[in-house]
């Protein structure tokens, strides 16, 4: 819940805050939110994957779509001067 958005964060908070007595109206309401989440999520990746593997790039393999969309989508930032730092240079001929 913290990484969630305020108002989302105040949302599941207040159904939360419900007491136990209103236990199968709180799951009800959890499994009505989480769809959205995770129809946000599909959609969001269904648009990247259509981004990546356009009518330009029909050769595009599945394994090749699947990595191109997991680079896509994740939030991982990887130390490019690093890594290059540790690649042999190779004289030109």
């Amino acid at each position: 819940i913290d990484s969630l958005p305020t108002i989302e964060k105040l949302v599941f908070q207040t159904w939360n805050a419900l007491p136990d007595s209103y236990s199968n109206m709180k799951k009800y309401a959890f499994g009505v939110l989480s769809i959205f989440g995770s129809t946000y999520l599909c959609e969001q990746i269904f648009s990247n994957m259509n981004y990546i593997k356009s009518k330009y790039r029909t050769r595009l393999t599945d394994e090749s779509l699947q990595s191109c969309v997991k680079i896509k989508v994740t939030s991982y930032m990887p130390d490019v001067e690093k890594l290059s730092s540790d690649v042999r240079k190779q004289k030109s001929h």
